[in-house]
């Protein structure tokens, strides 16, 4: 919506959800590739393959039929540093490709950005390692794109209704989605058990609610997995 590339590795998790989240915003997303072009992985994603081939861009420097191994990875990382202005990072083990991608992005000099999470979680010793290291800590939208002068001087100061939110969403998809809005406010972070106690969902359900409104800019999670509407 702000007119961002989204750049990312196709993965599962993270990378799935945030080539979705621009792919629902009309955005163009590019997906680097850890494999030969021609081969699929995750399989799951081929379906999401195709809307990126439409709408952005799937590139890999590997040769046709390059099957996805690990030592193929930190190359994509690499590419992927390189066709960014910043990287966000989501959720980082100490070791992880996360922390890879974000290595060659302080080496060339881009911005890095980093979602702080639980103390108690191993994939958040990563992001608060960076952080300490200098990484801007992101708790919304707003705080990467003021760095790139992508905020309009018009926006307005009161929360925007949400139109968009809900495009493509099956009935029952929207009704659990609005259900985890409800409880969540804007004033007060909340807990995952306050919310699952809340709304009745099962936590799984609610985690990848949570997970596509911060991908979408309506919730942020903040220290000690709590979250709060945007």
């Amino acid at each position: 919506m702000a007119g961002l590339t989204i750049i990312s590795g196709g993965a599962r998790g993270i990378d799935t959800a945030a080539h979705k989240g621009a792919l629902k915003t009309d955005g163009k997303t590019i997906a680097v590739l850890g494999c030969g072009i021609d081969v699929i992985y995750p399989y799951e994603n081929a379906e999401l393959f195709k809307q990126i081939s439409k709408n952005g861009a799937i590139i890999t420097e590997f040769p046709p039929g390059t099957e996805p191994l690990a030592k193929n990875f930190p190359t994509r990382n690499r590419i992927i540093s390189g066709f960014a202005q910043g990287i966000l990072v989501v959720e980082a083990a100490r070791k992880s490709g996360a922390m890879i991608t974000a290595e060659f992005a302080i080496d060339e000099g881009r911005e890095v950005y980093c979602i702080p999470g639980s103390i108690f979680s191993p994939t958040s010793v990563g992001t608060h390692s960076l952080i300490k290291q200098g990484a801007k800590l992101v708790q919304r939208p707003e705080d990467i794109l003021e760095d790139f002068h992508l905020l309009s001087q018009k926006q307005p100061k009161e929360k925007c209704e949400m139109p968009d939110l809900f495009s493509g969403m099956s009935e029952d998809c929207e009704i659990v989605t609005n259900k985890v809005l409800t409880v969540l406010n804007f004033n007060e972070a909340k807990t995952l058990e306050e919310i699952v106690a809340a709304s009745g969902l099962p936590l799984n359900v609610i985690s990848s609610v949570l997970l596509n409104l911060q991908v979408n800019g309506y919730v942020a999670e903040q220290i000690g997995k709590r979250y709060i509407r945007l």
